[in-house]
């Protein structure tokens, strides 16, 4: 699922330094997997980003991979969204951010372990929210805190604000905040916190050990250069593609694929573990190509910001579509470099590389002059034989 957003510069705090900034408004967001698409400003890239803000936004769920496109991330922000409830594992991704701003929001109930994965927390801000009950270690882990914001909430109003010298509720202090969390009617019921119940560790430790057991493997996966036996429902829940293609052919207990061996390992370190390769050496365009077609965006995205992608004759139109796509203009220029080669006696203005339909014509025209021509020459040889 593709994404339009807009870049710009923000002004998140009194007299702080302005924030380059991303941000998603009025969109509809329904799957974890989401390709951000915008144009950055001169100067600006993924790496400068430090804001990133879903903007009234239907949000029922956080997607995937923010902090990986935008690795330098310091704040996010959520503000009008249907969203109604957060558990940690939502936050994980955004380990080593500063700030976290939610504001009007459907949340009623902020579980203990909600920041576990956020240590580094400068300002937490959640306001005019329908939060009913916090438990009362939400902040215990929280040692960088220097801004605590739960104003107008449904049975919480307060905050704590040292860094703009404004005393929040007569002054009350971060230890009178974590006190005030005690208060009984804070407290969630059960059902509540029955919601939050996350799969104890223990049984996803043993669903890891099932699929990675010899035995559990049921199905075998052939590409080019071997072949690999494979637990078929790990796969079938990791990627709507396989599924389709493992049940779809539930008669045999093998599918084929015009895939690289080394490729398609990847893939599998990928949909058993999670495992985002450091280095694709010469197969990252690959990677990408099959992180794509198995819908598996998350690598996917990975493999577009990490990986070394060498362009030549054979892949320069592809990859010129590929960074159009995704708006990479270092690419695109790269690509286009490259299909001009093709044509050392002609020159190919820049605005052609908007025109793909343009370019296929030129490069298979040229195809079959060089066709035409070695046919020739070998026709012309064979008069002397």
């Amino acid at each position: 699922m593709e994404v339009k957003c807009n870049n710009y510069f923000n002004d998140w705090w009194p007299g702080k330094n302005t924030q380059y900034t991303v941000q998603v408004q009025n969109k509809k967001i329904t799957s974890h997997d989401i390709i951000f698409k915008g144009t950055h400003k001169p100067q600006q890239s993924d790496l400068t980003v430090k804001g990133f803000r879903f903007d009234d936004c239907d949000l029922t769920l956080i997607p995937n991979g923010i902090k990986e496109k935008y690795p330098n991330l310091e704040i996010f922000l959520i503000f009008s969204a249907k969203i109604t409830r957060f558990n940690k594992e939502d936050f994980r991704q955004f380990k080593g951010i500063k700030e976290l701003w939610i504001s009007s929001c459907d949340i009623e109930y902020l579980p203990g372990d909600l920041f576990e994965y956020l240590p580094d927390l400068e300002i937490l801000s959640i306001q005019n929210c329908k939060v009913k009950y916090i438990d009362a270690e939400i902040l215990d882990n929280l040692p960088k805190l220097k801004v605590v914001k739960f104003n107008s909430n449904t049975n919480i109003d307060c905050y704590f604000d040292s860094i703009s010298n404004v005393s929040g509720n007569n002054g009350i202090t971060l230890d009178e905040i974590k006190e005030m969390l005690k208060n009984p009617k804070l407290k969630a019921p059960a059902h509540y916190r029955k919601q939050q119940h996350l799969m104890p560790k223990s049984i996803i430790d043993d669903l890891q050990k099932f699929i990675k057991n010899e035995e559990s493997k049921d199905f075998t996966i052939v590409v080019n250069g071997g072949e690999f036996r494979v637990n078929k429902f790990m796969l079938a829940a990791r990627s709507k593609v396989l599924m389709e293609m493992i049940y779809n052919n539930a008669d045999s207990q093998q599918l084929t694929l015009d895939i690289d061996y080394v490729v398609f390992k990847v893939l599998l370190e990928f949909i058993y573990e999670d495992v985002l390769p450091e280095d694709a050496e010469e197969n990252g365009f690959e990677i990408y190509k099959a992180a794509k077609q198995f819908e598996l965006e998350k690598l996917a995205n990975h493999a577009i910001l990490n990986f070394q992608m060498p362009i030549n004759a054979e892949n320069a139109l592809e990859m010129l579509i590929f960074g159009k796509r995704f708006e990479n203009v270092k690419l695109m220029e790269n690509s286009f470099a490259e299909i001009k080669k093709m044509f050392p006696d002609k020159e190919l203005k820049d605005e052609l590389k908007e025109d793909d339909e343009k370019i296929v014509a030129l490069i298979e025209a040229k195809k079959k002059m060089e066709e035409t021509i070695k046919k020739a020459k070998e026709e012309f040889e064979m008069l002397f034989d």
